[in-house]
């Protein structure tokens, strides 16, 4: 998708505008701007992984889950989607998928701290240490 410049900058005013929103404590406006936003395609993926930050404060892993998988689709090179998309697999019970996601990321960012220690978490989790301590050393 190629944007003009200004659309990036209608984008990255709505990127900031949300943000400082959600940090003076605006979740629900926050995460209407970002919303609309997305239903316009006039995003990208920091604000998508804005919402789906904010779709988990409300405990709204489902919805988070669903605007990060088809984001996937739309933004098939960023890593962060798939990192954030393993966060939520882990609050939905989807522990294989979530693994997966974050084996997905290692593959193209092998120090992704967050895939790291998420993946590390579960394999802990599962009681395979053997495999805990080998993602750890990576």
């Amino acid at each position: 998708m190629s944007f003009s410049e200004n659309s990036i900058q209608e984008v990255d005013k709505l990127l900031t505008e949300a943000f400082v929103l959600h940090k003076m404590g605006y979740v629900d406006s926050a995460l209407k701007k970002c919303l609309k936003s997305i239903d316009q395609e006039k995003d990208n993926e920091e604000i998508v992984l804005l919402a789906s930050e904010l779709l988990a404060e409300r405990n709204d892993p489902g919805a988070a889950y669903e605007l990060l998988s088809s984001s996937r689709r739309r933004f098939p090179d960023c890593v962060e989607i798939d990192a954030m998309l393993g966060k939520v697999c882990i609050q939905l019970g989807r522990i294989s998928e979530a693994l997966m996601l974050f084996s997905t990321v290692l593959d193209k960012v092998p120090n992704h701290n967050q895939s790291v220690v998420s993946m590390a978490g579960i394999l802990l989790g599962q009681s395979d240490f053997d495999s805990a301590c080998e993602t750890l050393d990576k």
